[in-house]
């Protein structure tokens, strides 16, 4: 195996280890377990590299070390308290954003908040599935779904387009969508 460079996180209870030469990841619940698992994974890439010219890698760029490190320390949230629930996860880490989602629940009332952390303003969707035969009614930025009215705050439109619902595996259904573009934060409020 080659020299390596590795920069070391720690990720909830884990460690990930980084390789700046190619990008590949290590994860233990100690530094060296990190390593260990880092070198494991280099020494399988440059097997593949050899039995697959097509194949290649290079270093990782400042922009991805820099989002490797910066969401860091965000772990994915989830907490339960009277009435709401708020959640977080960083999936979107490869771009330094994180996404906060809060449901809170009344009698007849049901609200959605969305917010996207990130260095830079984001173009961020929301999208509302309906089942197949649902009439979806819109003025503004109202929805009336049957007796249930969608309004949504925050929103830079609402679009409603057609969509293949699939229950199953290769059966699908037309139904439709609102499609929600938003920027930093959504407020969702379904009242029935």
């Amino acid at each position: 195996m080659s020299f390596i460079t590795s920069v070391f996180r720690k990720s909830g209870e884990y460690w990930v280890a980084l390789c700046l030469e190619n990008g590949v990841v290590g994860q233990g619940l100690t530094k060296d377990d990190a390593l260990d698992k880092l070198k494991e994974a280099i020494q399988s890439l440059e097997l593949a590299l050899t039995d697959a010219s097509s194949l290649f890698t290079t270093p990782i760029s400042i922009k991805e070390l820099h989002e490797f490190l910066a969401v860091a320390g965000h772990e994915p949230t989830l907490k339960e308290q009277d009435g709401e629930i708020v959640a977080a996860h960083d999936g979107y880490k490869r771009i330094g954003a994180v996404h906060w989602r809060t449901f809170r629940f009344a009698d007849n009332r049901i609200q959605i908040a969305d917010s996207v952390e990130s260095r830079k303003v984001r173009q961020c969707y929301a999208y509302l599935h309906f089942a197949p035969g649902v009439a979806v009614g819109l003025h503004e930025k109202t929805m009336h779904v049957g007796r249930a009215m969608i309004t949504v705050a925050g929103a830079d439109s609402i679009d409603i387009e057609p969509y293949e619902y699939a229950p199953e595996f290769n059966r699908t259904f037309p139904a439709l969508m609102a499609v929600i573009p938003f920027s930093h934060s959504l407020e969702t409020s379904i009242t029935f």
